[in-house]
């Protein structure tokens, strides 16, 4: 660890320096606390393993090797999964992870939340350090490239392959996330801050003394109350203020809270913090006020009838909670829901036509306790859903959904922040009526400066939009059903309003020629051809070449800005007969890259192959330019071979080879080839003469160092010349093979089980491999490791990690060169746990979050997060041992606790109808 960091953390640790602990919280309290609330859902357990992770600095900095921030990311990810162990949050994402084998889909961030902060957590130091400095602390890369002084553009290098390490981490989940929808979706997501009112309270322990407290044993102290320094007086103080300001809340008449929604039609001052509108006693948690569909021009037919839901049983309901920083509820808040067809999401396909365009539009307003609810939602397809409350900015949900579903606890939870008001009118100068208007991104002039909002303009056009108080400049996006897509870039935000007027779009026209000699729409086949050669085939008539142009905003123009990923679109036109194209609707002030790709016929428009690579040179337009773009294309570089075992030369399928582009500089990944079942590979490329270096991925179990060593395998970099063919084979080291069987406790092989594939390395290094497996008919599965090892072993169960039952297997200890022996596996017995819940007026608890609990004579308590249908009934299957079994169930209304009862294998428990009682 160097830097900045390191002269803080030092003199925290020698002398107590409070000024010293008080600027390492502004640092890095943020990505603490928004890791840990990803992964617990709970801020006050979030506040709580923030304040444990600091108060640790004193024991642990000399443990610290890498980079502070690093070490904080995984202290915070260790913390939190060690609370849930208890009081697991997350049996319904494995229940997910179940429902997509064989049924692969595309990235969207709910998909993805829960695990991000493991994957990070996973990564080697030399990786993990730069990603989370970039994405959780939104440093840029020159700022990250002086903290720990390597070049520029060896951080961007480790960033992309921290990516790409988080991506496979989510394909092994049944996740795909292109490598820039990925970079994007990290970007907009994952820094949340701290609330404001713990930093206050870690600035003032520090100013206590605390440090030295520390080190006599107050990091043993117990976290799950929310009073680790009560001895201090710190903490209790703060928790007697929050008490004291909640029951005011609670208490406020309903004359004040009827003024707080008047004043929503008042544009406060941007320069005082908001307070919450006030929440009226006569407010029941019933109460909501009812959903009211706002009337839109008649839409195409082509985007609502498909969304359409015909059948009212299957009409969908979304409800949740309205929050301030400081979780107190908001009332009088405006729910926003916009429902559209889904055409793109959020990440790689954020700026595509059509994406946010508005279908079908409902809102509502927050009840007294900030609670909401909108039903009778007619329309399926991907929801975006906000509050808006002036003065504050607010997280906006971006998710699915189905007929028949409802989608309770779907909190959005508000910031200080300032509103603008604005307008948008179309080229003739006509308000546009029907628009969504979004953020695409916000910053000021030291950095990004937060995330993604939107809302809809009126029927006289205009619009409020809100941002983090620090913002200056915003790029904003517009969607019109009737006036189609467009961008505003740069706009100053302290301005206090926007006027927005649609321009017309531009367009792009030219030809593409072989090598300036012939029409390029009809012989790629052959320009690809086994010796490389280009022969001219006049019979074909089938339009093979495809002039494409990726687009994204600019990235703002102050350097520390720089953030290293690009929301980007891409707009393309095949090449005709004659080589002519015409590319229309393109957006002026856009940047966007140039490239050729050759299609694939009979497959899917993504494979394809690259003719010329993207260029570094940005093409910008001009409202109504039509500007004429002629390019010549010649032969791709091909690298043919095989990837074997070095010695006894078998193939090794399944992998597949990331190809780096290392000179001349700068060094940038040029694409992928997947190995076939014989160990074939090709790799084809535009990107012309230098170095390239081929690294192996998705080799299975196996130590970040290896991970290193896999760029320097015999044959796995090359030198190659402008249209060469080249052939050549990357040997990997000769595996151990890992043969597990699993039995259940009848001694049959189990269905689709998850494993952990844990292994020590030569020198001490863990490593570790998930991976949902298909077992044989004898219940048998085979791991292939590729680097010598001291021991290993396996964890196997129907969920991992969500204190779900699972099975360790036993530790062997691995000789160099021996083959590993069987290792049988039989798994627990397991019962299945149903009931309905009621609160004490009789009423089922329908849609609602519950935790069950089972406490065991002779074995560890288990506790899976489970929620209830609209009848009030749950259903955790296989989730709980087999014994006597003492079960409690917990929900925000309170809790309920059954008697000792006997569960044999296989059983399911019917606990009835059980009313929960108050706390």
């Amino acid at each position: 660890m160097g830097g900045a960091d390191s002269i803080l953390l030092r003199k925290w640790v020698a002398d107590g320096d409070a000024e010293a602990f008080d600027e390492l919280v502004r640092r890095h309290a943020n990505m603490v606390y928004a890791t840990s609330w990803r992964i617990l859902r709970n801020r006050v357990e979030a506040e709580d393993v923030v304040q444990d992770c600091f108060l640790r600095l004193s024991d642990a900095a000399r443990d610290i090797r890498t980079s502070l921030g690093g070490w904080l990311h995984a202290a915070a990810v260790n913390r939190s999964l060690d609370l849930i162990k208890r009081d697991s949050r997350r049996r319904e994402r494995e229940r997910h992870f179940a429902e997509r084998q064989g049924n692969t889909h595309e990235m969207v961030w709910g998909d993805i939340e829960d695990f991000i902060d493991e994957a990070i957590a996973g990564l080697p130091d030399e990786l993990r350090m730069p990603v989370v400095a970039h994405f959780l602390e939104r440093q840029t890369h020159d700022a990250i490239a002086r903290e720990i002084g390597i070049p520029r553009r060896t951080v961007s290098h480790r960033i992309g392959l921290g990516v790409e390490a988080i991506r496979k981490y989510l394909a092994e989940r049944g996740i795909v996330a292109g490598s820039m929808a990925l970079t994007a979706a990290l970007s907009t997501h994952v820094a949340e801050g701290a609330p404001a009112a713990l930093t206050a309270s870690l600035g003032k322990i520090a100013m206590s003394g605390i440090h030295h407290a520390a080190a006599g044993g107050l990091k043993a102290a117990s976290l799950s109350s929310g009073s680790l320094f009560a001895g201090k007086g710190v903490v209790a103080a703060l928790v007697l203020v929050v008490a004291a300001g909640a029951w005011y809340l609670v208490h406020r008449s309903a004359a004040d809270s009827e003024a707080a929604v008047s004043r929503l039609q008042i544009k406060p001052s941007a320069q005082s913090a908001p307070t919450a509108p006030a929440v009226p006693e006569s407010a029941p948690a019933t109460l909501i006020a009812p959903a009211q569909q706002v009337e839109d021009p008649v839409p195409t037919q082509s985007l609502v009838d498909p969304s359409l839901i015909e059948d009212p049983s299957q009409y969908i309901t979304i409800s949740g909670l309205v929050k301030d920083g400081t979780e107190r509820p908001i009332a009088g808040a405006r729910v926003l829901l916009v429902v559209a067809a889904s055409q793109g999401r959020l990440g790689e396909n954020f700026l595509r036509e059509g994406y946010l365009q508005r279908s079908k539009t409902y809102e509502t307003t927050s009840g007294g306790l900030g609670q909401y609810e909108i039903s009778g939602i007619r329309h399926m397809g991907n929801a975006m859903l906000c509050a808006i409350v002036p003065g504050f900015a607010g997280n906006s949900l971006q998710f699915d959904i189905v007929p028949g579903k409802t989608y309770p606890d779907k909190d959005l939870d508000m910031t200080p922040g300032i509103t603008i008001q604005g307008s948008l009118s179309a080229e003739d100068g006509a308000m546009v009526t029907d628009a969504v208007v979004s953020t695409v991104e916000a910053w000021n002039r030291k950095g990004y400066a937060w995330g993604w909002g939107f809302n809809v303009t009126d029927e006289h056009g205009l619009f409020t939009l809100s941002f983090v108080p620090d913002a200056d400049f915003a790029h904003l996006r517009v969607n019109s059903e009737s006036k189609g897509q467009d961008f505003f870039l740069r706009l100053p935000i302290k301005d206090g309003s926007f006027q927005l007027r649609m321009k017309p779009k531009a367009s792009m026209h030219g030809t593409i020629t072989w090598n300036g000699e012939r029409p390029a729409g009809n012989a790629t086949d052959n320009l690809l051809a086994a010796d490389n050669t280009i022969t001219w085939d006049g019979g074909r008539s089938e339009n093979e070449v495809t002039v494409c142009l990726l687009g994204g905003v600019p990235e703002p123009e102050m350097s520390v800005m720089y953030t290293g990923m690009r929301r980007e679109m891409e707009q393309s036109a095949l090449v005709g007969l004659d080589g002519t194209y015409t590319l229309t609707g393109l957006y002026p002030g856009l940047e966007y890259r140039f490239f050729i790709t050759k299609n694939e016929p009979g497959k899917h428009p993504s494979i394809r192959e690259p003719l010329s690579p993207p260029e570094w040179t940005p093409l910008v337009f001009a409202p109504g330019e039509d500007r004429e773009v002629n390019r010549e294309i010649g032969r791709p570089l091909v690298v043919k071979g095989r990837l074997l075992t070095e010695r006894s030369r078998l193939p090794v399928p399944g992998a597949m080879l990331q190809a780096e582009k290392v000179a001349p500089p700068p060094a940038r990944q040029v694409g992928a080839a997947h190995v076939e079942q014989d160990g074939t590979f090709t790799f084809r490329s535009a990107a012309g003469p230098g170095t390239y270096t081929f690294t192996v991925m998705d080799l299975g179990p196996c130590t970040s160092e290896f991970r290193e060593q896999l760029a320097k395998l015999p044959g796995a970099q090359l030198q190659l010349a402008a249209a060469e063919i080249r052939e050549t084979e990357i040997l990997v080291p000769e595996p151990a093979l890992l043969s597990i069987r699993v039995i259940d406790h009848a001694g049959n092989p189990p269905a689709n089980l998850q494993t952990k594939v844990h292994i020590v390395g030569q020198n001490g290094q863990n490593g570790e491999h998930w991976a949902y497996i298909k077992l044989d008919e004898t219940g048998g599965h085979a791991f292939s490791i590729y680097e010598p090892i001291q021991e290993v072993w396996v964890e196997v169960g129907k969920g991992l990690g969500d204190g779900m039952p699972r099975t360790e297997s036993v530790h062997l200890t691995v000789a160099p060169g021996e083959t590993l022996p069987l290792l049988t596996v039989e798994l627990e017995p397991t019962c299945t746990l149903t009931g309905i819940v009621r609160d004490e007026q009789g009423n089922k608890l329908a849609n609602q979050s519950v935790t069950l609990n089972a406490t065991y004579e002779d074995a560890d308590p288990n506790c899976i997060q489970s929620s209830t249908d609209k009848d009030g009934r749950f259903e955790c299957k296989d989730g709980f041992r087999t014994g006597v079994v003492t079960f409690s169930v917990r929900s925000d209304r309170g809790s309920w606790e059954g008697e000792p009862m006997e569960c044999a294998p296989d059983d399911v428990i019917d606990l009835g109808e059980i009313v929960i009682a108050p706390q």
